[in-house]
This record gives C-alpha cells, sequence and structure tokens, in this order.
C-alpha cells in the first residue's frame, strides 16, 4: 500500500532515500539512465519517456540523431520533397528535465529575495556561476513568482474564510441568546 518505484514497481520503505522525476519516485538506484546504465545525478539532464523509464541526454540526442536518419532514409526513399516531413517530425520531441542541486537552490532562493523579477543580465550571471541553462533560471524565477502569488491568494481565502465562519457562529450565538429571550418572556406571560 505504499509508495513504489517507478522503475522497478517495488516498494520503498519511509527511510528510504529516493530520487524523484514529477510525480515519480524512483529508488536510488533505479533512477538511471536505460541505455547506459549510468545512474543520474542532481543537476544531470535526463529524459522521462511515457513508460517512466529515464534516459539521460547524450543517450536521447545520439537515439533521436539514429532515428532520424533512418527516418531520412525511408523518407527520402519513398517520398519527393522529403525535408517538410522531417521538420514536423522533430515538433514532437520532449526536452530534458533539470534537476537543480541543494547548493544551487539556495543562491537561487537568495537571488529571489534580493529581486523576485531580476534583469537579463543578473540571470545570465545566475545561470554561469551555477552551470544552469539561461532558460532553466528564467523559468525557475517564473515559476516561484507564480507560487508566491498562489500562497498570497489562498491566505486570502483562509483569512476570509475565517472570517465568514466568525460571523457565523457569531450569528447562531446570538439566535440561542434571542431563543432564551423568547422563552423567558413566555414564562412571564
Amino acid at each position: 500500500f505504499g509508495t513504489k518505484c517507478a522503475g522497478c514497481d517495488q516498494g520503498i520503505p519511509p527511510t528510504q532515500v529516493v530520487r524523484r522525476a514529477q510525480e515519480n519516485v524512483y529508488h536510488l538506484h533505479c533512477f538511471a539512465c536505460i541505455i547506459c546504465q549510468r545512474q543520474l545525478n542532481t543537476g544531470d539532464e535526463f529524459y522521462l519517456m511515457e513508460d517512466n523509464k529515464l534516459v539521460c541526454k547524450v543517450d536521447y540526442e545520439q537515439a533521436k540523431q539514429r532515428d532520424k536518419r533512418l527516418v531520412a532514409v525511408v523518407i527520402a526513399l519513398s517520398i519527393p520533397n522529403s525535408f517538410d516531413v522531417l521538420a514536423e517530425g522533430d515538433a514532437t520531441s520532449k526536452r530534458p528535465r533539470t534537476t537543480i542541486s541543494a547548493r544551487q537552490l539556495e543562491r537561487l532562493k537568495q537571488a529571489y529575495k534580493e529581486s523576485s523579477k531580476p534583469a537579463r543580465h543578473v540571470r545570465e550571471q545566475l545561470a554561469q556561476t551555477l552551470g544552469l541553462d539561461m532558460r532553466v533560471v528564467q523559468v525557475w524565477f517564473q515559476n516561484r513568482r507564480a507560487k508566491e502569488k498562489r500562497l498570497k491568494k489562498d491566505a486570502g481565502r483562509t483569512r476570509w474564510g475565517q472570517y465568514f465562519r466568525s460571523m457565523k457562529s457569531g450569528s447562531r450565538e446570538k439566535r440561542r441568546d434571542d431563543d432564551k429571550t423568547d422563552s423567558e418572556l413566555d414564562l412571564d406571560s
């Protein structure tokens, strides 16, 4: 009934160290490229396939190039003007997932405290010092701002919800007091 590894489908004890990719959880030894068997570490770029298998970026790019050459040969033999078909096939490729290390995350949080919307040159400098792609840093800041906005919105809902609940409970107490007053009047008459 507990958490199961997306790689081997075996149970994972709650005390065991795990790796995550989106909503999938993996044993450390299962968090590896299915092609080269290399264990993926924090900060490595990888592709999460539809069957929850992981492929490192290098192997994925090589496989994509092999497939592209094979597809190009097949298409060239059967269809004239094959370049248009190849361009459409490239649009379905998935992007690599980036895992951010604890050190990188702390540095990003520190930069966010300084400015939630840093200038381009600040993002470029961050990307260079952290060894991350510029787009990864940009998306991290966008996601962080969205999270802050969502948390503020949820906090406002909670605050108003508490206010309205207190108003309801206050009106119930008032009704009870009114009921007591009515029954006391009945006794007096």
